[in-house]
C-alpha cells in the first residue's frame, strides 16, 4: 500500500462525516505524509496503521465531541464470489482475446518509429554506394533515408507515450478487477 491508497481508504471510511469534517480530516493526513516525504512513507504507513481503523477512529471522536451517536457504517457489498468466478469463466477467453489483440496493434504500432529508422539508417548507407555509380541516383537515396529516418525519430515519443498510457490503462482495470469486492468504475 502507497500513500495513495491509504488515502483514497481512509477517504471510503469517513463517508458518515460532513463534507467539511471530512475534507479537513484527508487534507491534514495528506500533509502529514507530504511533511513526512517519499522515503518517510513506508514508516508513516506502519504508524498510522489500518486506514480503516484510523477513519472508524475519526468518525467516531468527531460525533462523541459534538455530543451524538455516529450513524452505522454504510453496508459495502461487492459481487458474490460465484458470481465472479462464473464471469470470469466466461468472460475470461474473451478478455484474454482482447488483450492479445490490444498487445499485437501495439506491437506493431511501436514497431513502425522503429523500423523507420533502421530502414532510414539502411538507405544512407546505401546510398553512399549508389554515389559511386550514380550521383544523383544516390543523393536522392540519402534524402530517403533521412526521410525515413527522421519520420521514425518524429514518431517516437508519441508511440512511446500511446503505448505506456495504454499498458497502466490496462494493469489499473485489472487491478480494479482483481481487488476484493472490487468492480471497473
Amino acid at each position: 500500500m502507497n500513500a495513495s491508497d491509504f488515502l483514497r481508504r481512509l477517504d471510503a471510511q469517513l463517508e458518515r462525516l460532513p463534507v467539511a469534517e471530512r475534507e479537513s480530516a484527508l487534507s491534514y493526513y495528506r500533509d502529514y505524509f507530504a511533511d513526512a516525504g517519499m522515503e518517510n512513507e513506508q514508516k508513516v504507513l506502519e504508524e498510522l496503521g489500518s486506514p480503516e481503523r484510523l477513519g472508524e477512529e475519526i468518525v467516531n471522536d468527531y460525533y462523541l465531541k459534538n455530543g451524538m451517536t455516529p450513524p452505522p457504517a454504510p453496508e459495502r457489498r461487492g459481487m458474490p464470489l460465484a458470481v465472479k468466478i462464473i464471469l470470469w469463466i466466461f468472460l475470461g477467453p474473451i478478455g484474454f482475446a482482447l488483450l492479445a489483440a490490444l498487445f499485437a496493434v501495439l506491437l506493431g504500432l511501436a514497431a513502425i518509429p522503429v523500423v523507420l529508422i533502421l530502414a532510414g539508417g539502411l538507405y544512407c548507407m546505401g546510398s553512399i554506394i549508389v554515389m559511386f555509380f550514380h550521383l544523383p541516383t544516390g543523393t536522392m537515396t540519402l534524402g530517403l533515408g533521412f526521410v525515413a529516418a527522421g519520420l521514425g525519430l518524429l514518431l517516437f515519443v508519441p508511440v512511446k507515450a500511446l503505448v505506456l498510457v495504454t499498458c497502466r490503462w490496462v494493469s489499473d482495470v485489472f487491478r480494479r478487477l482483481t481487488r476484493k469486492g472490487g468492480s471497473v468504475q
